[in-house]
């Protein structure tokens, strides 16, 4: 637990695992690093004074999670450049994994009792100030930024966003946030992400990965749903239906992807499968192979830049993409299809674009692509040829299986690599040698594909030029329609994406001309003792609700998708779990109490015994006897607290 003084917040973090290496640093049998695990203090203690020694341990002390790398990083500098040249690395180091005196290798139980003292300091602010809620408001942003946290509620009154800083549900969010990208990145920056190591996502992101995800299945457990018929489920049961469940989530991905496909032959359009990637100074490490592709070390990239893998994506996205995509527009080159953004082994991000277009633009989408993806260090070795590949997928039957050439054959194993490892075997494919998947687990990469993706902010699948999936998952909800509208529900009942496109209008309509859309409004809730439903106008905190998703609207008639009333109640062994725990906390205090009305001897002390009494050095237990029954009471105390 962290603790704090009232006056001003002086956390301690709490000691965390430390985490050993499995391989050399990089990789390379003649790197002579450490992994913490044995000699590694005293072989760093062999560098500088005394007062260095002093300084590094008090650094390493507080980032735990990370003592074995920042001793090898310590090593390796101070072997390179001197031990100075490392002290100052290790002040660098320091100053980005700390937040006014916060490390953020903090535990999760220490962060929240951040979150819960940084929100008690916002409302002492409101108790001392009620009335100037403009100096409150001013005071809970300058505390924010002394934690680097951002908050965007500048378009709010002042009193919901005093309301916000208030609920330290809020601030643990942005802090955990902060917290995970900064792991990943300083974990990618001391070389701890790479082929020989931990490809794509660091150990210690990916077991901080797995425990929220432990975390966060064990509440939804806890929790049970229930609407207003009765019907009731535990939220992991619903979870588990929608495309959160990692098995749904990849058969829609493959569904919708195959309908682009059958809808892509309808209109004689061709695909395309295009690999955009980052310049070299993007790149933190460099594999180093032999011959026949086999990596034989990875060393760190000398041209590397300090780009983190959101710098890397946001280039993608706002330098390449963007501008491309709007050339394309006006060139009147149309396109529909799909992006899967994934990282190399060093976590730098690249993508697959899967893209239909009509065979006549092929030549001209493949020049203005290259075009936008070569604004950056072009004459670079191999620019030209790494850059952005292009590659026309095949028409026809393939010779050697007997099947017809598919563009869901090229993205497939993306998908599947990037969900859950589902069918993808790392161990047979030869000509894949010198891919990043080769002979690796196919389930742990995807655990650690998906810990990147979460951790830097990174959207996974994006399908392009197409209807909303959402129109299409709010169809899926409905029941039985009439004319029209039950044709484009049928299709989607069905999983036809195809057909659900056409129906919807087709895939170069504009959103806002098709003959059906999202329809939003205010969310409901019913009054069970009168049956009234009551529309949702404010949020808990006092501001306007937002409009959210209530169905589809078609011909000026929104048709609801949403219609039931949930309730949220914890499940009957949370209940009885809790009970037990009051009980037990009752029989303490009874316990407590027959102790404080101890029959005292009077020829000891004349005057009425009290607790006050009982617990002073001048009472009538001894000392010995006193010190337990002082630690139960202050036990039982905390208990209700």
């Amino acid at each position: 637990m962290l603790s704090h003084s009232a006056s001003h917040l002086q956390f301690v973090a709490p000691k965390a695992t430390l985490y050993k290496l499995k391989t050399p640093m990089f990789g390379d049998k003649s790197f002579t690093g450490y992994d913490g695990a044995n000699k590694a203090s005293s072989t760093i203690d062999s560098f500088g004074t005394k007062e260095c020694i002093t300084f590094r341990d008090k650094i390493i002390s507080k980032h735990l999670a990370l003592a074995s790398a920042l001793r090898a990083e310590y090593e390796y500098i101070a072997k390179q450049e001197g031990y100075v040249k490392a002290n100052r690395r290790f002040l660098d180091l320091d100053k980005k994994l700390t937040i006014n005196g916060f490390s953020l290798c903090a535990s999760p139980e220490s962060l929240q009792d951040l979150s819960k003292a940084l929100s008690n300091k916002c409302r002492q602010a409101k108790v001392y100030n009620p009335a100037n809620h403009a100096f409150v408001v001013d005071y809970c942003y300058k505390l924010a930024i002394q934690y680097n946290l951002e908050f965007a509620f500048d378009d709010l009154e002042l009193e919901p966003i005093i309301n916000r800083f208030l609920d330290y549900r809020i601030w643990k969010r942005k802090l955990l946030s902060l917290q995970k990208i900064t792991l990943q990145n300083v974990c990618r920056e001391l070389r701890q992400v790479h082929y020989l190591r931990s490809p794509y996502s660091s150990d210690l992101s990916l077991k901080r990965h797995k425990q929220r995800k432990a975390n966060n299945k064990a509440y939804l457990e806890s929790q049970i749903a229930v609407n207003q018929d009765g019907y009731e489920r535990t939220l992991l049961d619903l979870s588990d239906r929608s495309t959160s469940n990692p098995k749904h989530r990849r058969t829609e991905l493959i569904v919708t992807t195959k309908g682009q496909e059958l809808l892509a032959k309808s209109l004689g359009m061709m695909g395309v499968f295009i690999t955009p990637t980052l310049h070299s100074a993007m790149h933190r490490m460099t594999k180093i192979t032999d011959k026949k592709g086999k990596v034989i070390k990875v060393i760190p990239n000398p041209k590397w830049d300090g780009s983190t893998p959101k710098d890397g994506h946001n280039y993608l996205l706002k330098k390449f993409w963007q501008p491309a995509s709007a050339k394309l527009k006006r060139n009147n080159i149309q396109y529909f299809g799909l992006r899967v953004p994934e990282p190399h082994h060093d976590g730098t991000p690249h993508w697959h674009l899967l893209l239909f277009i009509f065979p006549d633009d092929y030549e001209s989408l493949k020049e203005i692509l290259t075009e936008y993806a070569l604004r950056t260090d072009p004459d670079e070795k191999g620019a030209s040829e790494r850059r952005i590949t292009f590659e026309r997928i095949k028409e026809g039957i393939n010779p050697e299986t007997g099947l017809e050439y598919s563009a869901v054959g090229y993205v497939i194993k993306y998908i599947c690599k990037n969900v859950d490892g589902y069918m993808i075997d790392n161990q047979i494919h030869m000509t894949d040698i010198h891919k990043d998947w080769h002979q690796t687990n196919p389930y742990e990469s995807a655990e650690k594909i998906e810990t990147w993706a979460r951790d830097n902010g990174i959207r996974q699948f994006q399908r392009l030029g197409v209807t909303s999936v959402q129109l299409y998952r709010e169809f899926r909800r409905l029941g039985e329609q009439e004319g029209h509208l039950e044709t484009i529900r049928q299709t989607a009942a069905d999983g036809d994406w195809a057909a659900f496109v056409i129906a919807t209008g087709g895939p170069f309509v504009p959103r806002k001309e098709q003959v059906v859309s999202i329809a939003y409004g205010k969310g409901n809730k019913l009054n069970k003792d009168t049956g009234e439903i009551i529309p949702v106008l404010k949020t808990r905190y006092g501001d306007d609700a937002k409009d959210r998703v209530i169905g589809v609207l078609y011909a000026g008639m929104t048709v609801l998708s949403r219609i039931n009333f949930w309730e949220i109640k914890d499940t009957e062994e949370i209940k009885l779990a809790r009970q037990k725990i009051m009980t037990g906390v009752v029989d303490l205090i009874s316990e407590i109490c027959k102790q404080n009305t101890y029959d005292i001897n009077h020829t000891q002390i004349s005057k009425p015994h009290s607790d006050e009494n009982l617990f002073s050095k001048s009472g009538v237990l001894p000392a010995r006897q006193r010190a337990p029954l002082r630690q139960t009471k202050s036990g039982a105390l905390d208990l209700f607290q």
